[in-house]
């Protein structure tokens, strides 16, 4: 963003290198003149043209290039900015009062079209010119793949957030040179707002979003009243949290609990504030409301009918009971997958972090850090579940069918939630006779050895949330993420102690484990709520997740760090032998009997 003042000349020269492919020019909305000087700053490769203008009008400006045939590629592909003419005067509302601000932040939002191939994934080319075609293929379409922030997913998060302190005032320039776009604050608001970016209009106050036309830029000015983690987002909340339209700003200071307080931590609800539970009376049931059990009447029909059938039915259940195990095990199916991928580690203590939400005196804590030891060996896959084992159940209609790349079959199968990995585990296990199932948390753990994190978070003061808000963003943002994003074959991320392949790679693994929240008041533990549509994943760091979401990005939060794929393997129970399930099926009939 370049800035001047009123009245100031600016004299700007358009250079373009000589290596360059196509020409260039730029058309700035802030100048008085034809096309902007795009006329004027027209320049081949191996030229350059020097334009200078007067600024007559305050405001935010868009500038982008703009050559002829080819203006939306060169503005989708990044080539425009803001320029800021700021009144000789200064900033004033709307009685004329002078406004003042501590620092800009300047947000230039775009929007992206990048081409995929016949397998889903982005293509790649050895220069601009040979995406021309297909990027104007996906323009035309007018659905972005992307919509960032200056250029990129992640340009303004991470350890590129911007910074402030509480009582500062900070300007939010806001630029989109092609599309409509709608900038919140979450947890902030618009102090003053010039909507439409030019500063010889009053500004609006106390808005919650603004609105940012398509070819424009606007400004907004904020003071900071509360420490943490502040999400600036496009509230288009899908092209905020699906195509990466999201800045982060870390503000620290101290905490206010005027303004805002937790007067109760999340706990159970109290039964005289549950709400109540009815049930339709017999005379207001509808037919929809399924069959009406009459026993007198069964009787008085045929009961010496009735009984001799369920005698047979018992026998008949008894029999299959006797049989079951015995033709499981001679006329077992092939394993829809290699039986001798899983390795049996032995029990033996290890170093666990307990999972989920922990608290004390109602102020948040880490989970304590305790030595387990697991009550038998553990039988778990050396490797994740790939794309043609997955599919196999999906042919026989046993799991959910997903998008997979159709050349990819020996990877891990990603894009899984929790539902489809145990509905693959049940199919599993039907085939072969003998149990699958997903991992708990702390078997996950005692299998990755040395590849499980243990990511407590550094001592902050209990009374400031915001202390804990920022610890945590800051050592998310100090992770380092795999390079590649899609899922590698096999062996890629290597072996651990234990003998496992890519354990905590860039796939991230469902467990069976639910989430929860514990109460560590009066120096013991007591569950006060067990979420299990939530379940923990684990993988380069530990992450909690919505059973049913298959893409994590969709359903991590908004200011957290989420997996990058998520996928599965399978822990084994040790097969019984036929006389024990014999037995046991026969003991669990005669109690029913």
């Amino acid at each position: 963003m370049m800035v001047v003042h009123e009245g100031d000349y600016m004299e700007l020269t358009l250079v373009n290198p000589a290596t360059n492919a196509m020409p260039h020019n730029i058309d700035l909305h802030s100048a008085t003149g034809a096309l902007g000087g795009g006329a004027l700053t027209k320049v081949n490769p191996g030229e350059q043209a020097t334009l200078r203008w007067k600024a007559t009008r305050p405001g935010v400006f868009v500038y982008h290039c703009a050559p002829e045939g080819m203006i939306p590629w060169h503005v989708v592909s990044g080539m425009h900015g803001t320029v800021m003419v700021l009144p000789r005067d200064g900033l004033k509302d709307a009685e004329g009062k002078a406004l003042r601000y501590d620092k800009i932040f300047y947000i230039g939002e775009n929007d992206l079209y990048v081409p995929k191939d016949e397998n889903g994934k982005y293509k790649t080319y050895e220069t601009i010119g040979e995406s021309y075609a297909d990027t104007t293929e996906v323009m035309r379409k007018l659905i972005p793949t992307h919509v960032v922030f200056n250029g990129r997913v992640g340009s303004l998060t991470g350890k590129n957030a911007m910074t402030s302190k509480v009582g500062e005032t900070v300007m939010l320039v806001h630029s989109q040179a092609n599309r409509d776009t709608r900038p919140h604050l979450i947890g902030g608001h618009g102090d003053y707002v010039w909507e439409a970016g030019k500063f010889n209009n009053p500004p609006q106050k106390d808005l919650e979003s603004w609105f940012i036309r398509g070819g424009s830029a606007g400004a907004a000015l904020y003071t900071f009243r509360e420490p943490g983690i502040y999400a600036y987002v496009n509230h288009n909340l899908i092209e905020a949290v699906e195509l990466g339209a999201s800045a982060h700003i870390k503000v620290e200071g101290k905490w206010n609990e005027d303004l805002m307080k937790q007067v109760s931590p999340p706990g159970p609800i109290p039964p005289e504030s549950a709400p109540p539970t009815r049930w339709p009376s017999p005379a207001r049931r509808s037919r929809n409301d399924g069959p009406r059990f009459r026993p007198r009447a069964v009787a008085r029909r045929g009961g010496d009918l009735m009984l001799i059938i369920l005698i047979k039915m018992k026998t008949a259940m008894l029999a299959g009971a006797l049989a079951a195990p015995i033709l499981a095990t001679v006329f077992a199916p092939t394993p829809p997958h290699d039986q001798d991928g899983a390795l049996r580690l032995a029990s033996t203590s290890f170093s666990y972090r307990a999972a989920g939400d922990f608290s004390r005196n109602g102020r948040p804590v880490e989970g304590p850090l305790r030595e387990l030891r697991l009550p038998a060996d553990l039988i778990i896959m050396k490797r994740q579940i790939t794309v043609a084992e997955y599919t196999r159940c999906v042919d026989e209609a046993a799991c959910p069918r997903i998008a997979v790349p159709a050349a990819a079959q020996d990877v891990p199968i990603v894009g899984v939630s929790w539902h489809d990995a145990s509905a693959y585990a049940a199919w599993v296990s039907r085939k072969t006779g003998v149990t699958h199932r997903l991992p708990t948390d702390e078997e996950w753990t005692l299998a990755a050895a040395e590849k499980a994190r243990d990511e407590a978070m550094p001592l902050v003061d209990p009374s400031d949330p915001a202390q804990a808000w920022i610890a945590r963003y800051e050592a998310e943002s100090a992770r380092s993420r795999p390079v590649a994003t899609t899922a590698q074959p096999g062996g890629t991320f290597g072996t651990n102690s234990n003998g496992l392949d890519d354990l905590a790679g860039n796939v991230w693994e469902w467990t069976d484990s639910c989430f929860v929240r514990v109460s560590l008041d009066g120096g013991r533990e007591r569950v006060t709520n067990t979420n299990c549509g939530v379940r923990v994943v684990e993988g380069a760091h530990r992450s909690y997740m919505t059973d049913f979401i298959r893409d994590p990005k969709s359903g991590g939060c908004a200011a957290g760090v989420p997996p990058a794929n998520l996928g599965f393997r399978l822990v084994v129970e040790p097969s019984q032998s036929v006389a024990t399930s014999v037995v046991r099926n026969v003991a669990k009939l005669l109690r029913r009997a």
